[in-house]
């Protein structure tokens, strides 16, 4: 049976936010016309879609913003104009699936269901691709972190270590058997997080547990693992420049969930915010100030004292 692909013609646009403008609530699925409200609509560009929404967020980079559409299309725009400035065409993946991509101000490293791809950032020019076998077409990533010339990213069960000059793979490790969550670079150390199904005597699936690795980050070696309190794993680390990384549990089932702060060096962990009755998934999290602000899927955001731990509010 042949598969028919369906294009759906959506709109890139581009609106600038007037200061002291009053913030309204949309009404749920007819949100007010542009005109009606204090935003100003610069330029918009249509673009085509297959299957789902846009997810990875745009990269502003000097005079351009790099867009990953959600067909098979990058363009890169120039943002006063709405010009494009380039586009980059996938031409041998049914779609993109890209949840974040990155930069190191040369090149834009992406990530798609089976494989990684580095595009020259001055025309849109593919300079490598490596494809991820050992994903079988399932290479999800949320983050990649790129740190003396290597870049660092998490599949499904595997995290690679990746020459950013030609692609190739300096190592790849599966630390254990469970899913893993993004990762960080801290004094020549990666860390992620998995999550591993809990067995009880009767061989019933009874939970989930996470755990934290400590890879070295030039052998991809386990230098040491700690538990997680929550059930699941941490979908998304940050971490702060005092080399502490604040993480919540994704996926709780069986446990309850978490939300931790963790020192980069030595593991031990700083404080956790902990919920054994109730699985909230912990989606990211944003450190700013003496706060660190978190997405909770179907709980809405919620803000922490950074150095304590005390929950100062949450927002549905």
């Amino acid at each position: 049976m042949k598969k028919i692909i369906l294009l759906i013609s959506y709109t890139i646009f581009v609106i600038i936010v007037i200061p002291s403008c009053n913030w309204f609530t949309a009404p749920k699925n007819n949100p007010p016309p542009i005109e009606d409200s204090k935003l100003k609509l610069l330029w918009e560009i249509p673009y085509n879609m297959v299957g789902t929404e846009i997810i990875a967020t745009p990269l502003l980079i000097g005079d351009s913003v790099v867009i990953m559409s959600a067909g098979k299309e990058i363009y890169s725009i120039y943002k006063t104009t709405g010009k494009i400035k380039w586009k980059y065409f996938v031409s041998d993946l049914t779609n993109i699936q890209t949840r974040e991509f990155l930069t190191d101000g040369k090149r834009i490293y992406m990530s798609h269901v089976e494989d990684i791809r580095a595009i020259n950032l001055s025309n849109g020019t593919e300079v490598w691709k490596t494809p991820m076998t050992n994903e079988r077409g399932n290479f999800w990533t949320r983050d990649k972190i790129i740190n003396n010339n290597k870049l660092f990213v998490v599949g499904l069960k595997t995290i690679y270590c990746i020459n950013v000059d030609n692609g190739n793979i300096l190592w790849s490790q599966n630390p254990s058997s469970g899913q893993y969550g993004s990762p960080v670079y801290f004094n020549n150390k990666v860390i992620t997080t998995s999550a591993q199904a809990i067995i009880d005597s009767k061989g019933n699936d009874i939970g989930t547990k996470g755990i934290i690795h400590w890879l070295d980050a030039d052998n991809g070696d386990t230098l040491f693992s700690k538990p997680i309190q929550g059930g699941g794993h941490f979908q998304n680390l940050s971490i702060d420049k005092t080399g502490i990384f604040y993480g919540g549990t994704y996926f709780t089932y069986g446990i309850g969930a978490s939300f931790e702060a963790i020192n980069a060096e030595t593991g031990e962990r700083i404080w956790s915010y902990y919920t054994p009755n109730q699985a909230w998934s912990y989606e990211d999290c944003t450190i700013a100030g003496d706060k660190v602000f978190v997405n909770i899927t179907l709980y809405g955001t919620a803000a922490f004292d950074k150095n304590t731990g005390a929950l100062l509010w949450r927002k549905t």
